[in-house]
């Protein structure tokens, strides 16, 4: 009976801290999303300086990476059906994918691009691309800092519930 005891608290202190770990999982995933979505703004920076594509041509041929291609494609899927840039891209990133990778403000600063892009000639575009890119990039430096302080207090709380409720149960 004792040895049954050790094995299942065992389990649930393994389950707290693979809870952890999934939570500083999630929060680095939120850090990937966010510099993809820069390598994007990059690309559409240059892409726009240099060729004036249309916005539908511009998300589809974008090398964006895993994270982001999912949410560009929908929102090309929506051009290609009649939707407006903002629709599209407001639509798109208030999404339930989009939800799990971002929060509320980091949402509101992403939408912000699409609220803004289409609407002027080349050199405004590529004026307001940069005016989102210094954002973003000021975002991404506290995202990366809290991911440093953050990633190992949710692994060190999650062992801890999971040596709580041990403890509780025994």
């Amino acid at each position: 009976m004792l040895l049954l005891k050790f094995f299942g608290g065992l389990l649930i202190v393994i389950s707290g801290t693979l809870c952890g770990v999934y939570a500083s999982h999630k929060l680095g995933n939120k850090v990937k999303f966010m510099e993809q979505y820069l390598m994007f703004l990059t690309h559409a920076r240059t892409t726009v300086s240099y060729t004036a594509v249309p916005a539908e041509e511009l998300l589809r041929e974008s090398n964006a990476q895993p994270l982001l291609k999912p949410l560009l494609t929908d929102v090309a899927d929506k051009l290609g059906n009649g939707s407006s840039f903002d629709n599209a891209w407001r639509s798109s990133f208030e999404s339930k994918e989009a939800d799990v990778l971002l929060n509320k403000e980091d949402r509101e600063l992403v939408c912000g691009f699409g609220d803004a892009f289409g609407t002027s000639d080349i050199n405004g575009e590529i004026e307001k691309i940069g005016l989102n890119f210094e954002l973003v990039k000021s975002r991404l430096e506290q995202m990366r800092n809290e991911l440093g302080s953050k990633r190992r207090i949710y692994r060190i709380l999650g062992m801890f519930a999971g040596v709580v409720v041990t403890v509780l149960i025994c």
